[in-house]
């Protein structure tokens, strides 16, 4: 439990943005990556690496980051982890297209929509085809671009139509 404890502290600092809070979130996030790995909690480790990519990020070490993804991304396969490759995987491309390698971002993009596909996961779908449209913008294909951001958009519109409370329907 300390690890989950130690993990949603860390996610407290990462949400409330700036500097310190991302310093106290990667301190937050080492401490349950000790837990989860000495627990044995593969899942749990991939998801925490996942999160100290992104603090890692935030902090501007990228290539800290991206490694730290990369090892999610290895953890989560032994693991068997789908829904923690599919975010390492859609980590990566972000990461990717921000360092102005679209092309490469594509593939891991494309990894990721394949195993949120799988899970059902209609939030992780759009996500992934978000990240194809950015990344074929940036790549001069518009009109893919416009495909996959529409696939999107579907996407989120069915999600947004199955949301019961029509406050929280608004801010979809």
């Amino acid at each position: 439990w300390e690890g989950i404890a130690l993990n949603s502290m860390g996610l407290v600092f990462y949400e409330s943005g700036g500097h310190d809070n991302y310093v106290k979130a990667l301190s937050e996030y080492r401490l349950a990556l000790k837990f989860r790995h000495d627990a044995g909690d593969r899942s749990g480790e991939a998801a925490t690496l996942v999160n100290v990519g992104s603090a890692e990020e935030a902090l501007g070490h990228r290539s800290v980051a991206l490694s730290d993804f990369q090892r999610a991304l290895e953890i989560a396969k032994v693991a068997e982890s789908p829904r923690w490759q599919a975010a390492s995987y859609s980590s990566i491309g972000w990461l990717l297209v921000k360092d102005g390698e679209p092309r490469r971002a594509l593939d891991e993009f494309d990894q990721a929509l394949g195993l949120y596909d799988q899970l059902d996961d209609k939030n992780g779908e759009a996500g992934a085809l978000y990240g194809i449209a950015s990344s074929s913008r940036d790549l001069g294909d518009l009109h893919g671009a416009l495909v996959q951001i529409e696939s999107a958009l579907q996407i989120v519109e069915i999600i947004r139509n199955n949301v019961t409370n029509l406050q929280l329907r608004t801010s979809y």
